[in-house]
């Protein structure tokens, strides 16, 4: 059973047949503040939109105070147009986020189905390729993949054959230590290598072409400083031998030098004659011809003269085997290329029909992903989001806020005490948003300040820095 009775302010209002209950409570103090009664503090808020005095009796006798307080600024302020406001910009800020998402979509799916078009032309195109696959110059990724997958395979198939080991044996060795003295060629087990297992990247990866590049310039070099050097001494020694042989030339040199020589016996013997009568005779005995001299300078004379072009043919010479040796390499990637070619062809094939169902799947999802089809999606989305929004204005700014103070009736000392103080805050249409406690302090500091602005009071720090206002 509940006994309800009503007080109104500022308009008074008794309704009476309550007994004396409520104005019992009315006639009790707060806790510290003996000289006022809850009558003083709590009939006569400013605060308060309107009081409401009642009683209970249910399991315990109660008598209830509540106090709906007034709107303010930032506190019980929900406004139905600010409501209103809120979902249509909610609405139309969602709609616009998920219509450049989904075109984004539509974007990145036709950019997919472009290089999906793209790759198929590169496949089909690599299917009509009939020429050496290890002369291919800058791949596509696609190409790359469909001819790594074709020497993958025909390595698997067919490694142990005379050809592939061949190719295998020529490779550098990756795995020797830095300071190995075996020969950079050394023969080596292709299923050693851990990063390079296709023979396409082996011939294509720029680090395997400048180590294959590397050991042809090795070669190269190791050639100059023996077998160059080697056959320029048979060549000095060529031009020495053809200087000894050209008697004119020595012959020529050698009556050349006698003249010069008994020339100069004969001006010098004018200066010793009256020293010397013999001097011309002995200086004339003196004279001798060195015709190995005149070798050495004549031939080195010559050969310097030459040494382009003996060294060009030095180099030519030495380098024969080394080159002789590589295009056979060659001639052997060209065979395996041709016996690889019809593979290729069917990975090729198998790789375009690959990338066409892809393609299917992504013009499937491009079409439901249509304006007409995905507005409505759009719309639901939009709607949701905007309910939400004002769900979360709703918490933030509720319609009411009531404070209800409880008193309970203890039997043992025939007298009510102080049961339960809360401040709840409700929407418009009443459902509760939150529950919590009252600071009685902030209550009361309120009451005695003729405080009447909601935002004040509820906003209020230490209620009792000031002075304590007395009760009108």
């Amino acid at each position: 059973m509940k006994n309800i009775c009503v007080i109104l302010f500022p308009i008074s209002l008794l309704l009476t047949g309550c007994d004396n209950t409520i104005q019992q409570v009315k006639d009790m103090s707060p806790q510290g503040f003996s000289q006022y009664t809850y009558q003083q503090l709590l009939d006569h808020r400013n605060v308060c939109k309107s009081i409401t005095w009642s009683t209970e009796n249910t399991a315990y006798q109660h008598v209830i105070y509540t106090c709906e307080l007034h709107k303010g600024k930032n506190y019980f302020n929900y406004n139905e147009s600010t409501r209103q406001e809120l979902y249509n910009k909610t609405y139309e800020h969602e709609t616009e986020r998920l219509q450049q998402q989904a075109q984004s979509i539509r974007d990145n799916i036709n950019r997919n189905l472009t290089q999906l078009h793209k790759e198929i032309q590169q496949v089909e195109k690599l299917q009509q390729y009939s020429g050496n696959l290890f002369a291919i110059k800058a791949p596509s990724s696609i190409e790359q993949k469909v001819l790594q997958d074709t020497f993958s395979s025909y390595y698997q198939q067919n490694k142990n054959m005379p050809d592939i080991q061949s190719i295998v044996s020529t490779l550098p060795n990756r795995h020797l230590p830095p300071n190995s003295t075996v020969h950079y060629l050394t023969i080596i087990n292709f299923d050693h290598y851990q990063h390079y297992q296709e023979l396409y990247l082996y011939f294509h990866h720029p680090e395997v072409k400048t180590q294959i590049q590397e050991m042809l310039d090795m070669a190269k070099s190791r050639m100059s400083s023996h077998c160059i050097s080697a056959e320029l001494d048979k060549q000095k020694a060529i031009y020495k031998e053809k200087v000894r042989n050209d008697k004119v030339f020595l012959d020529a040199k050698k009556a050349q030098y006698i003249k010069k020589e008994k020339e100069n016996c004969e001006r010098s013997s004018e200066r010793y004659i009256r020293f010397d009568p013999d001097h011309l005779k002995t200086c004339e005995s003196r004279i001798s011809f060195s015709e190995y001299e005149y070798v050495e300078s004549e031939s080195s004379k010559r050969y310097q003269q030459d040494i382009e072009t003996l060294r060009n043919n030095a180099t030519i010479h030495c380098e024969k085997p080394i080159i002789e040796k590589w295009q056979a390499f060659d001639q052997t990637l060209t065979t395996l290329s041709d016996a690889m070619l019809s593979l290729k062809n069917t990975l090729a094939e198998r790789e375009s029909t690959a990338l066409k169902q892809k393609m299917q799947r992504y013009q499937e999802k491009l079409n439901n992903l249509a304006p007409e089809k995905q507005n409505k999606v759009i719309d639901a989305q939009a709607k949701l989001a905007a309910e939400n929004a004002v769900k979360d204005y709703l918490q933030q700014y509720p319609d009411k806020g009531v404070e209800r103070i409880i008193w309970e009736y203890n039997k043992g000392t025939n007298s009510y005490f102080l049961k339960e103080k809360q401040l709840i805050e409700k929407t418009k249409e009443g459902k509760v948003i939150s529950t919590q406690p009252i600071d009685m302090s902030q209550l009361i500091a309120g009451s005695l300040r003729n405080i009447d602005n909601v935002d004040d009071y509820m906003a209020m720090g230490d209620p009792f820095r000031l002075p304590a206002i007395s009760v009108q």
